[in-house]
């Protein structure tokens, strides 16, 4: 009696025991699954040589590669090299070996003007004043030709070595709008209507292509994590490490 109240009770540890692993394979699967592998969002770089001990970066003189992931649904793109710069919008899907990127027409949700007001206030004299800081990415911009086109006349200036300068429009010259020019860059247009002094930020680009709707870049992935992920497709027959840059 004793040798089968013992029996019992070892069947009953060694099925609560089986329940307990095979619960826990399937979590850790799960997990696995569903977190190890998700990009989170940020703007990823493709990079010749990442050590993920020092943190040694080496980039590629020729091409790069970049990703922006905004949120759980949209992304950016870019592709540039000496004679090419491509860039997308759109919405991604992501799995456990694989990214889609499925290019759309730029929506509301991406700000694509090159310039943005600093301040704003309404001008209390007969002509509104407009100061101008003009760069790039990296730098200011020196010598860059800032033009205002009236309804009356055009009001022309340069910008000085810190990128800025002001001129003074006439309201009888409203309304009108600003052509800001420099070499190797795209021209940024300004409409003004009202009379408001203003300070604008121009932020020239390079020109680019922009990818159409329709088209889609499939990459496989893998070994997903706080630095990045190895990434195969696209551009790339190999793989390649798109770091985490911000």
């Amino acid at each position: 009696m004793i040798i089968l109240e013992n029996t019992k009770y070892e069947k009953y540890v060694y099925g609560m025991k089986a329940k307990t692993l095979r619960y826990l394979i399937v979590l850790s699967v799960f997990y696995s699954i569903s977190f190890s592998q998700q990009i989170e969002p940020g703007k990823f770089v493709s990079v010749l040589k990442y050590d993920h001990f020092t943190g040694e970066t080496i980039y590629s003189r020729d091409y790069r590669e970049e990703i922006t992931i905004t949120d759980s649904l949209h992304f950016k793109y870019r592709y540039v090299d000496d004679i090419t710069d491509e860039r997308g919008f759109g919405f991604y899907k992501q799995g456990k070996k694989f990214l889609n990127l499925d290019f759309t027409d730029i929506t509301i949700d991406y700000d694509t003007l090159n310039y943005f007001i600093m301040d704003s206030s309404i001008s209390e004299k007969d002509s509104i004043k407009l100061k101008f800081k003009i760069r790039d990415k990296e730098h200011v911009l020196q010598g860059a030709r800032i033009e205002y086109i009236g309804n009356i006349n055009k009001i022309a200036a340069g910008s000085d070595n810190n990128g800025n300068t002001t001129i003074w429009v006439s309201l009888n010259n409203l309304p009108g709008y600003v052509r800001v020019t420099y070499v190797g860059y795209d021209h940024v247009f300004i409409t003004l209507t009202g009379p408001y002094n203003k300070v604008i930020q121009v932020n020239m680009d390079t020109p680019y292509k922009l990818i159409p709707k329709g088209k889609a870049l499939t990459y496989s992935i893998k070994e997903v994590d706080i630095d990045g992920f190895y990434a195969k497709g696209g551009t790339f027959s190999e793989w390649t490490f798109f770091k985490r840059e911000e």
